[in-house]
């Protein structure tokens, strides 16, 4: 069970669109895909061994105890609703305290990962007290939590044994009258004596077992809310048979974030052909990280259409759609690993020499040769053993591996040099050809020799063109060329 609930979490949420993931956050997902199940299975574990053993020795003690003397056994059956009145107010008590619980887990989940993943930039700033009262505030509430769980559970042995002892004094004194009376022997009373201690053993299991029940309530309900979460984006399942995409076609397209006031993108108009080299450039917040969002379908246009070769982006299966687009994200994202198995992320059936290309290709081969076990090389989590620009050029070589018919390079030359850069876009010359590249920059000497730059300010285009004409016709575009550099140098650059 475990296992395929495992299975089925992590195969959901791959499938999860950008916003898809927003709506518990990364933590809460990890919690959920592991301590919940874990819960859960340990809940229904429990249960079993008990869940079989205790309903027959309750019915079978009283069946028996009422076979010896049915007056015992009322005196025996009255006790029962008392146990049930506090299993049922302890369930109540304690349901909420397990789903408060599940949530402060997953902010002490959060914390710990924003420290871990951000430790430099916390040191930088002399944080680490902020951050460590900020955790102790959480975990504070989470001990008082747990304390006050912990403090009702230990009720229930206390209530069970004097509900029990209560029940067997009751049958004890109304079976010694009954002795006196002559109207019941010595061995029956202590036959029902032992029959209602069985009994009321046997609540006592069902009582654990009602309390475990709202632990893996629950992690059941927490589980099954994403599994059940709708996915907001709907893939289809008919391939097209897409074997190369020619063409590129904005008609139209906005895009609006869920519960933001104005839109992302407006209005988008431009097309993109098999060997031209689009960059996008326009100041931060412009909306070029979500243009190329768009293009990845990791998120929908909310009115236009996004076409390739002609047809809708959503008349795609997610497949074939992304088979055919090599992507170099902004966070130069490396697995665990080796230098290998990164670059077969983007072709498993990669060759070698494939590989060492890719790698001359994107200026990484130099310090990749030098490494002593060179493609075997270690690659540490999110690829830390290296540097900015090094993480940056492998980026690039996984992309070039992919040799996709879409490159879509998202800010991916910013932790590289000058000379480095140069060298690096003339080496992408080659690949041009026979695709189409999108580059998201923030430098103008990034997008110099574009076919085409598109410029955006605000979500809107409000310029396209090449480097030659938008320096001399568009205003936003000579801001951003005039507050980097002087033109003479940008011409040297260009040269």
């Amino acid at each position: 069970l475990a296992r395929d609930l495992r299975l089925s979490m992590f195969n959901k949420i791959q499938r999860f669109s950008t916003q898809d993931f927003q709506k518990f956050g990364t933590s809460s997902y990890i919690n959920r895909t592991t301590r919940d199940i874990q819960s859960l299975s340990q809940t229904i574990g429990f249960s079993m061994n008990l869940i079989l053993m205790a309903p027959l020795m309750f019915i079978g003690s009283i069946l028996l105890s009422m076979r010896m003397n049915f007056e015992l056994s009322l005196v025996l059956l009255g006790s029962i609703p008392f146990l049930g009145i506090a299993i049922v107010l302890m369930i109540i008590s304690v349901s909420k305290g397990f789903t408060t619980l599940r949530q402060t887990t997953d902010r002490l989940t959060q914390i710990i990962r924003d420290t871990l993943t951000g430790i430099r930039v916390i040191r930088a700033f002399n944080k680490s007290e902020y951050e460590l009262k900020r955790y102790d505030e959480v975990n504070e509430g989470y001990r008082k939590l747990l304390f006050d769980l912990n403090v009702k559970f230990s009720l229930i042995t206390p209530i069970m044994m004097i509900t029990i002892n209560f029940a067997n004094l009751a049958v004890v004194l109304v079976g010694a009258n009954l002795v006196q009376g002559l109207q019941l022997d010595i061995g029956s009373l202590m036959a029902v004596i032992q029959y209602s201690a069985l009994v009321l053993v046997s609540l006592l299991m069902l009582a654990f077992i009602f309390v475990m029940v709202p632990q893996g309530l629950v992690a059941a309900r927490r589980i099954n809310e994403v599994l059940d979460q709708e996915n907001i984006q709907k893939f289809v399942e008919t391939e097209r048979g897409l074997e190369k995409i020619e063409t590129v076609e904005f008609n139209n397209v906005s895009f609006k974030y869920e519960g933001a006031e104005k839109e992302m993108l407006k209005d988008v108009n431009f097309t993109a052909k098999t060997g031209e080299k689009i960059a996008i450039i326009g100041s931060t917040g412009a909306g070029k990280s979500t243009l190329m969002n768009l293009l990845l379908r990791f998120l929908d246009a909310s009115s236009g259409e996004l076409l390739y070769n002609g047809v809708n982006i959503q008349d795609y299966t997610e497949k074939e759609l992304r088979q055919q687009i090599a992507f170099v994200p902004q966070n130069r994202m490396l697995f665990s690993g080796t230098i290998r198995e990164n670059l077969k992320f983007g072709n498993e059936n990669a060759t070698d020499e494939e590989m060492i290309e890719a790698l001359k290709l994107a200026e990484a081969w130099e310090f990749v040769s030098s490494l002593e076990d060179g493609l075997d090389s270690r690659v540490e989590q999110k690829g830390d053993n290296f540097s900015g620009g090094q993480k940056q050029r492998l980026s690039i070589a996984r992309a070039l591996v992919k040799k996709a018919s879409v490159h879509i390079y998202d800010d991916s030359f910013s932790a590289l040099d000058a000379k480095t850069e140069a060298r690096l876009r003339n080496n992408l010359k080659k690949i041009n050809e026979d695709s189409i590249v999108f580059v998201v920059a923030q430098r103008i000497t990034s997008v110099t020799d574009a076919t085409r730059i598109i410029v955006l300010n605000e979500g809107e285009v409000v310029g396209i063109g090449t480097h030659d004409e938008l320096k001399v016709s568009n205003q936003i575009y000579q801001e951003i060329m005039n507050s980097q550099s002087s033109l003479e140098e940008l011409e040297d650059t260009n040269e």
